[in-house]
């Protein structure tokens, strides 16, 4: 085999290889992407949603209501290894001195113990989603409400 031939026949499956990559991630993140359940890529399927990173958690509790289509998860933050303030500037949270009412729909019972001292806010909405998010410095709790629409 000459030459051309050769460098013709790796060209091809460079691009082969390459091609089976790109497919293979881009199938990955539009998996993770539609997946609102809380199965074992909740929390990717949340920043991803609301393109916002969610800290070290010590604990997550989930609820996906299909019928509803919409995603309630609670993370407590492990605030030793996390700059709550600097967390707050980089994504948007916004100083709040009340607890919005679609929080405590989800976690009445954790929300009634929260001081309003320390409580930021950050809400948005992509057109596939509206997303709303609650951090409370004090306790080290983030609430994420993640609404689907059109879906």
């Amino acid at each position: 085999m000459n030459t051309k031939k050769i460098l013709l026949l790796t060209g091809a499956i460079v691009v082969g290889i390459l091609s089976l990559g790109f497919f293979a991630i881009r199938n990955a993140v539009e998996t993770i992407a539609s997946n609102g359940d809380c199965g074992m890529f909740n929390l990717d399927h949340i920043e991803l949603r609301a393109a916002v990173d969610i800290p070290a958690s010590t604990t997550i509790s989930c609820d996906y209501d299909e019928v509803k289509k919409r995603n309630t998860t609670i993370f407590s933050v492990d605030r030793q290894s996390l700059n709550m303030h600097d967390y707050t500037r980089r994504y948007g949270f916004v100083k709040v001195t009340s607890v919005p009412a679609n929080f405590a729909a989800f976690d009445a019972k954790g929300i009634s113990k929260v001081s309003k001292k320390n409580l930021y806010l950050r809400k948005g909405q992509t057109p596939t989603t509206a997303y709303s998010m609650l951090f409370d410095m004090d306790s080290g709790t983030l609430w994420s409400d993640l609404h689907y629409l059109n879906e």
